[in-house]
This record gives C-alpha cells, structure tokens and sequence, in this order.
C-alpha cells in the first residue's frame, strides 16, 4: 500500500482544519500549527471562530507553542465550557501574566470540566488557592476535583 500523501497546506488551511470531522486531520493540523513559525497569526485568527471546537483546539496549540496572548485571557471567558477549559490550560502552560487571576476565578465556574482546568492551571502556576475555595471543590463529591484539591492543599 502506498503511503498516505503528506499533509501540505498553508497555516490558514491548517487552522481551518482544526475543526475537521477527521482526526487525523485535526491532528496534523494542530502539529503543523504548534511547530510553523508563521502558526501563532492563524491560531490567533483561530481563537475568534464561531466553532467552538476550533477555538479549543486553537488555544491549546497557542498553548502548546507557549505564546502568551491576550486572545487567551479572553478566551477563559469563552461562552463554551470546552473552550474555557481550554484556554486556561493554555495560560498556564504559557505562563501568561493574568492566568492565575483566571485560575482563580475559573474555580467558581459553573462547568465542572472548567473548575478542574482551573485547579490544574493554579497548581502548574504555583497559585495558593484559598482554604474556602480547596474546601468547596472537595465537597463537590468530583473524585478527579477533589484528588486536585487535597493536592493543592498538601502544597502550600
């Protein structure tokens, strides 16, 4: 069998893909976007699509890359859970200036998958999370949140 033709798009084409309803296509976009010197405008454009599965994948790319930029702090107000958790991540893993005021913040979400970013994101930081808050996500009943909160706890 001959092998698959190589993935040859530009970074627009790239970042258009990160919603491809192909994996594999998702994926080799993503690869292409993280390590493309020319990847960081089209991931930004990226983060302002109506697709929600876009701007996820876009924030974890720019993430990935460790650009900090503020499309990011906005990003962890995103309307969509995913994206939210997301762009968090992101801004730790960037060590962007303003993500621990979002971690922080993001522990009070309403969306359980966004209060464990935001946990994960507070304890990549280095960020003291609040007794009353570590107590309020343990009571949560989460097996997953409560495990990250005792663990931030069993930190300071």
């Amino acid at each position: 069998m001959p092998p698959a033709p190589a993935f040859r798009v530009d970074e627009q084409e790239a970042a258009a893909r990160l919603g491809h309803p192909d994996i594999r296509q998702r994926g080799e976009a993503f690869a292409l976007l993280v390590s493309s010197p020319r990847g960081a405008a089209a991931l930004e454009a990226a983060c302002r699509s109506p697709d929600g599965g876009v701007r996820a994948s876009a924030a974890l790319a720019l993430g990935n890359r460790g650009e900090a930029r503020d499309v990011l702090l906005e990003m962890a107000s995103d309307p969509e859970a995913p994206v939210r958790s997301c762009a968090l991540g992101a801004l730790a893993h960037a060590g962007m200036e303003g993500a621990a005021e979002k971690s922080l913040a993001g522990l009070a979400d309403g969306r359980l998958e966004v209060r464990r970013a935001a946990l994960q994101a507070c304890a990549k930081l280095g960020v003291r999370v609040p007794a009353p808050d570590l107590e309020r996500l343990e009571s949560e009943g989460d097996e997953e949140l409560s495990l990250l909160a005792g663990m931030a706890r069993a930190a300071k």
